[in-house]
């Protein structure tokens, strides 16, 4: 069964305005059909489906940084430094979390995901505290927010092609060395480690300034060691079939980490280790995938971060809330970094990724087709780095995967387009019930 669609699209890299018809086969977009007079002449079977959309389809958005679990203490700690709001372990926030039940942990996060799924979004990259039993608390939270959208099947977030959202959990181990140089303790890590990369898709650091250099080393080095082990585990016979299909082709468990957060961070680095959190993240090795926020960074350590080929998630709506500074998005979009968004804590911040570009355009005025694609395919991008999966979505275009929103905004007076989109359309502008019914069809056509 194929399924097309008809309406007018953000297309290709660029997000050229097309109106035309999309055709989906298996789950991938596989042709654009431009002046297409008579429907009936493209259907070649007999359950193939046409469905049309009067408004504007583009590619969901991706939210590269956030703390899901917070929502369930939404505005807690109104005007605290950010030390006292959420530095582990005795921070206001983790005091709260401490005396909430997993319940109440639970319903917070599946209202969170209720938010973010109004808000475009698809795929959200989430900093998972607590260990093992974060990401199960999450994992119990996607499956009752599936239940609730008319979704049964059990998920978990590595398994997310039936979900109506798409979590990218990175963990948080709770065992920590702390100078230990005994075995068994370094052991315990290392296990627990390796638990929770088979239960998500990588580590997600607090902070460097948490850390001495051993352990910072140790965590790298046993999330190496389990990479290692998925690449032999594939053996010379799959390679060579993996070679032919990347689907197949095992996804490398990513490291990352907050770096540059604020002022206070970086001056107890240069204190306690010589160098900024940059800086010693670099002279570590440490090779994050990804790190987040790099507000209080200096021209030099911007080449540094260009230099080493690091990607870049910016929550400058967070940083404003936390009264930490802006991150220096120009200096580092000139530079030719590449950057994604995300709106942090839940717990003082919306997920709205359409306030955020707002948010940018307005301080920044950078280009309006830069800041969508930060909230797009950048972040694909960045996730497409250690998983071929998250390379084929985030474009509206042949061969990619068709995750869209639907938005139902009268453009007729725009001149600018993609300005408007990102400067005057809401979550109300999301059309949710179409959204809904073409995940439905979808879904019955694969």
């Amino acid at each position: 069964m194929a399924l097309f669609l008809k309406s007018k699209f953000l297309y290709g890299e660029e997000f050229e305005l097309k109106e035309g018809i999309l055709v989906i086969e298996n789950g991938v977009i596989t042709d654009f059909l431009e002046n297409q007079e008579n429907l009936s002449d493209i259907l070649t079977k007999e359950d193939d489906k046409i469905i049309t959309y009067e408004g504007l389809v583009i590619p969901s958005f991706n939210n590269l940084h956030t703390h899901i679990g917070d929502s369930a203490i939404k505005d807690v700690g109104i005007n605290r430094t950010l030390d006292e709001l959420v530095k582990p372990p005795h921070g206001l926030k983790h005091r709260f979390l401490n005396n909430c039940s997993d319940k109440d942990i639970v319903n917070g996060m599946i209202a969170g995901m209720c938010e973010l799924y109004e808000n475009g979004t698809h795929i959200f990259c989430d900093y998972r505290e607590n260990g093992l039993k974060g990401i199960q608390l999450l994992n119990n939270a996607l499956n009752l927010f599936n239940v609730s959208k008319g979704i049964t099947k059990n998920s978990d977030s590595t398994n997310n092609s039936k979900n109506l959202l798409e979590p990218y959990v990175l963990g948080r181990p709770t065992i920590r060395l702390e100078n230990t140089t005994k075995d068994d303790i370094k052991e315990d890590l290392r296990n627990e480690i390796f638990q929770i990369l088979d239960l998500s898709q990588g580590i997600g650091l607090s902070g460097l300034n948490e850390y001495d250099d051993c352990e910072l080393k140790f965590i790298r080095r046993v999330i190496d060691e389990y990479n290692s082990h998925n690449d032999n585990d594939n053996g010379e016979d799959n390679i060579k079939d993996n070679i032919k299909d990347n689907s197949k082709v095992k996804s490398k468990k990513v490291f990352s980490v907050h770096a540059g957060e604020h002022e206070g961070s970086v001056q107890y680095s240069h204190k306690n280790y010589g160098l900024s959190e940059i800086e010693r993240l670099i002279n570590l090795e440490l090779s994050p995938n990804f790190i987040i926020h790099a507000v209080h960074v200096s021209d030099q350590e911007i080449q540094q971060i260009k230099e080493n080929n690091i990607p870049l998630v910016v929550c400058p709506r967070a940083n404003a809330s936390f009264n930490v500074g802006l991150p220096k998005i120009n200096e580092l979009h000139e530079k030719g970094i590449l950057m994604a968004i995300g709106t942090d804590n839940f717990m003082a911040n919306s997920p709205s990724i359409f306030r955020e570009m707002d948010f940018i355009y307005k301080l920044y005025h950078l280009e309006p087709l830069e800041i969508l694609k930060m909230a797009t395919v950048n972040g694909n991008k960045i996730l497409g780095n250690s998983d071929y999966n998250y390379k084929n979505t985030g474009l509206i275009k042949e061969g990619f995967k068709p995750n869209f929103s639907f938005i139902n905004y009268n453009f007729e007076n725009s001149k600018n387009l993609i300005a408007t989109l990102i400067t005057r359309c809401e979550s109300k502008n999301i059309d949710i019930e179409f959204k809904y019914k073409f995940e439905s069809l979808l879904s019955k056509s694969l």
